[in-house]
């Protein structure tokens, strides 16, 4: 993951691997909004989504400020891994909307701190953002 320059947390972390949680991409009049899943499992409509843990991703909605994403010109299946490409090989920079992304006690920069090079992003540091994968998709 890479970090926006400033603060000397974010430079000790900027640029290693991270574990990440198991997260559903949602990709819609050319916006993106991700969140996770505690359990890295197919949802069915009814499963509880949990907040994705990034910066830029807003924790009420799961909108994503794309800043400097690389994003595809087309919006269909087709172009999922390059939503995915670009998501990743982007800067983050700050926290977007309103809501927690962590229940990590270091908040946002000790969870990545926490996780540089492990191999699991451990569930219990997921937020519930109280919308099952049905409300997410229907945009509710």
């Amino acid at each position: 993951m890479f970090f926006s320059d400033g603060a000397e947390d974010r430079r000790l972390i900027n640029g290693a691997i991270f574990p990440h949680p198991a997260l559903v991409w949602k990709v819609q009049r050319g916006c993106l909004f991700l969140r996770a899943l505690d359990i890295s499992a197919r949802p069915r409509p009814e499963t509880r989504l949990m907040v994705a843990p990034y910066w830029n991703t807003a924790a009420d909605n799961g909108d994503v400020c794309e800043g400097d994403m690389r994003r595809p010109k087309d919006t269909d299946v087709a172009t999922m891994l390059e939503w995915e490409e670009g998501f990743f090989n982007s800067l983050f920079t700050h926290p977007s909307g309103i809501g927690k992304l962590t229940s990590h006690a270091g908040g946002f920069i000790g969870l990545w701190t926490e996780l540089m090079g492990k191999d699991q992003f451990p569930a219990a540091y997921l937020v519930s953002c109280r919308q099952t994968l049905e409300q997410f998709v229907l945009g509710r």
